[in-house]
């Protein structure tokens, strides 16, 4: 079994993010340009992917009041900007982000996914796992 690569593990992350958004009802944006309007809690890298969440039921919404997150190959362990809005993987989200990688990766239980989605904070420790296990 071959490790998980970063940028595969950005990439599953990018498209379960979109597409877990998506059957929220928002509408998610990913960009390469990062927002003018958000401080971040370190500076991104230049290979950063930025996710904007529009609406939620409110075609009004604007950029000030969207959800920002970032995927940033070079820091894993930030996700989300600084404030109220910030984009965050809840405890559910760790655990399909984790049965998604898994299916693609190294097929894993639903005993060991419930463990490892209940004790990792971060992309980091999510690549850190699976590279453990290959090892």
């Amino acid at each position: 079994m071959q490790k998980l690569s970063i940028e595969e593990l950005v990439r599953l992350t990018g498209t379960y993010i979109c597409s877990r958004c998506t059957e929220l009802g928002y509408i998610p944006q990913v960009s390469k340009t990062p927002p003018y309007n958000r401080v971040f809690l370190e500076t991104p890298s230049h290979k950063a992917i930025y996710i904007k969440l529009f609406g939620h039921g409110n075609s009004l919404i604007n950029t000030v009041h969207a959800k920002w997150g970032i995927i940033d190959p070079e820091n894993l362990k930030t996700l989300g900007s600084l404030g109220d809005d910030n984009l965050c993987l809840t405890a559910m989200d760790k655990y399909l982000l984790l049965q998604q990688i898994s299916n693609t990766i190294e097929p894993l239980s639903h005993k060991e996914i419930s463990q490892c989605s209940s004790s990792i904070h971060n992309l980091q420790e999510i690549l850190d796992h699976f590279n453990k296990l290959i090892e």
